[in-house]
């Protein structure tokens, strides 16, 4: 789980003058991550993260997605505006705003 600052700090990787390729499109709040329901996996080799921007590293992600039972999850693999292959959530069927304000209050129905 990320808090919304961290989730801020990942937002402002580069934007706003800030060094970095883009990790996220979510501002705190507004991630998956900050409400507990999604992780990220990663896959090594020799130490070295592999982040899936190669062909090869994008198979190995593939490969690990076939093996894992999808149901009720949603692979950032299957994405269209912003593919994300490390990436795992759990299907709600909540908007965004409605997990966040589940979550704000406590409620850990999300």
């Amino acid at each position: 789980t990320r808090s919304y600052a961290e989730q801020n700090k990942l937002f402002a990787k580069g934007r706003f003058g800030n060094p970095g390729p883009r990790v996220t499109n979510a501002r705190g709040g507004f991630s998956n991550h900050n409400f507990g329901i999604a992780w990220d996996i990663g896959i090594f080799d020799g130490g070295a993260y592999l982040d899936g921007d190669t062909a090869n590293e994008l198979g190995q992600y593939r490969k690990v997605a076939a093996t894992v039972p999808l149901g009720g999850l949603d692979w950032g693999g299957n994405w269209t505006s912003f593919t994300d292959v490390p990436h795992y959530e759990i299907e709600t069927g909540l908007a965004i705003s409605v997990k966040r304000a589940r979550f704000e209050i406590g409620r850990l129905d999300i």
